[in-house]
């Protein structure tokens, strides 16, 4: 069985201890990152280790459990949406590419947590790209965080859309709209980023960007399929779970 240290409060309440600091000689206050003690019959025991900062990071996932770990004691959520794919290019020899894919909403919140909580979480693959001569899908719904164990307010994060279809002649595609704002986030709820129509006339427009968090970035719309060729398949959703 693994040893653990507990300590007595001014109230007489025993409690776990989250963080231990000492000063040092030089009077310093240092964090204890663990502590050792000899039990009767002479052998060490690791009675206490502090928590070190980590970050859970998904790209798949369907009603999937996130478990808070031990010794965590606040969380900031990230939610992306997933990206939608770029338009085929035009397949004729005066033909047109196809428009960049847009990027998914954004959605944040900061919880307090404890170790052994858990929250479902859905991150949804990007929107297909377009075969030439069509135009790019959206992905099949958003990026989601939901109550498990831990109460939060749902977290929504949309789809980015499609690019369009390149034309003939300077009728190119038109950049796939952006994911529309993010929701249940009690930090910040932002939309996406839209996709770049073609340009020139038989290049596909790029991808719209990914939405820049804090703890990492969603990824970009797909890029519009150049003259004769497919469109790029959109991003994958992104969840961020940062414990410290």
């Amino acid at each position: 069985m693994t040893a653990q240290l507990y300590i007595a409060d001014s109230g007489g309440t025993t409690r776990k201890p989250v963080k231990i600091f000492i000063a040092d000689s030089g009077g310093t206050t240092r964090l204890v990152q663990k502590i050792y003690v000899a039990d009767s019959g002479g052998t060490t025991r690791l009675v206490y280790q502090a928590f070190t900062a980590t970050t859970h990071t998904y790209t798949t996932g369907t009603n999937a459990t996130e478990t808070v770990p031990t010794g965590a004691q606040h969380v900031t959520i990230e939610v992306f949406g997933p990206a939608g794919g770029g338009g085929g290019g035009h397949a004729g020899c005066s033909g047109a590419g196809g428009g960049g894919g847009g990027s998914g909403g954004y959605s944040r919140s900061t919880y307090s947590v404890t170790g052994g909580q858990t929250m479902i979480y859905t991150c949804p693959a990007g929107g297909a790209g377009g075969t030439v001569g069509s135009s790019g899908a959206s992905s099949t719904g958003p990026s989601t965080v939901s109550s498990g164990t831990l109460s939060i307010t749902t977290m929504s994060a949309p789809t980015g859309g499609g690019g369009a279809a390149g034309g003939s002649g300077t009728g190119g595609g038109g950049g796939g709209s952006a994911g529309t704002s993010g929701t249940g986030g009690n930090v910040t709820n932002s939309a996406g980023n839209a996709g770049s129509a073609h340009s020139p006339f038989c290049t596909g427009g790029a991808g719209g960007a990914g939405v820049t968090g804090v703890n990492g970035n969603g990824l970009a719309g797909g890029a519009g399929g150049n003259q004769g060729s497919n469109g790029a398949t959109g991003g994958t959703g992104k969840i961020i779970f940062a414990y410290t």
